[in-house]
């Protein structure tokens, strides 16, 4: 994919399902604040905003719209975009509307995804719309999964990066995933990831085939560290996933029994409500039973 030389930089912020009320996407609230204030003059920061609700139409419905302020500004834009949660999705769904453009002029540069599920099946990122992507998740999170049916992790790809995040030295919720700290880091996340800053020589390990964490800090810069526990906390998570599957059978094994229960103590009020008066209906429900 080539891309021409950019004429100005536009930060999208998009929230995530069920958060479309929530601060800190808006101008007045910390994250957006905190992206905003590391932004050139000439960088534009916009927050996004669609209903999100839970479903697939809902996410396709905003990333038309997405496409539409994406393509209201000059071609040479460059494009960052930041997704929590589905917002990421909504990147995601949006940069496949384009590829299916074949008069394509606008490209999106770099898509961050905060703790966005991953379906590689469904919502794979178009590389040829996009320049870079920047997964950010933690197993810690207990949402981005969705109870197994999504993922933390796209496949392997040149210009995809999978990685961990910290925040001061615990793993994210899925709330923190969109932590002003964080926030604050994201203008900066190219050139740190990619320019080999000598101010954060840490980052200077990273490479898109390398697993890798960034812990944030607050009030100090983020390190970024080959991430070696990642195949254990792989199969931890296959662990405490494959139990939830189990406990939830066994939960409604529980409720079929307690409703068959159930039905056994009404059925023998029933009995001994008709067992004089009625032994006609009682030989018919019996019957039935």
């Amino acid at each position: 994919m080539v891309i021409a030389q950019y004429l100005t930089t536009v930060f999208i912020i998009i929230h995530g399902t069920w958060a479309a009320k929530e601060p800190w996407p808006m101008p007045e609230g910390d994250f957006f604040q905190q992206v905003e204030k590391q932004c050139k003059k000439d960088e534009k920061v916009i927050s996004f905003h669609w209903t999100g609700t839970l479903s697939s139409n809902a996410r396709r419905s905003a990333a038309q719209s997405l496409v539409k302020l994406i393509e209201s500004y000059p071609p040479k834009t460059k494009f960052v975009v930041a997704g929590h949660s589905h917002g990421g999705n909504v990147g995601v769904i949006a940069s496949q509307l384009l590829g299916q453009k074949k008069d394509r002029k606008h490209h999106i540069h770099t898509l961050i995804n905060l703790a966005t599920p991953v379906d590689a099946d469904y919502y794979m990122p178009d590389m040829s719309v996009i320049r870079y992507v920047f997964n950010f998740f933690s197993f810690s999170d207990r949402v981005q999964s969705v109870f197994g049916f999504f993922q933390y992790e796209y496949p392997p790809h040149d210009r995809i990066a999978n990685i961990r995040i910290s925040l001061n030295g615990l793993g994210t919720s899925h709330s923190e995933a969109h932590d002003p700290i964080i926030g604050k880091w994201l203008p900066h996340l190219e050139r740190l990831l990619l320019d080999n800053d000598p101010e954060h020589p840490s980052f200077s390990n990273f490479n898109f085939k390398q697993e890798g964490i960034i812990h944030f800090v607050d009030n100090r810069p983020p390190i970024f560290a080959f991430d070696t526990e990642r195949e254990f906390l792989r199969e931890i998570e296959k662990f405490i996933e494959h139990n939830r599957i189990v406990a939830a059978i066994i939960r409604s094994k529980e409720e079929k029994i307690e409703k068959i229960i159930d039905y056994e103590k009404q059925w023998a009020m029933i009995e001994n409500h008709y067992h004089h008066d009625h032994p006609d209906l009682l030989q018919i429900g019996q019957a039935i039973r």
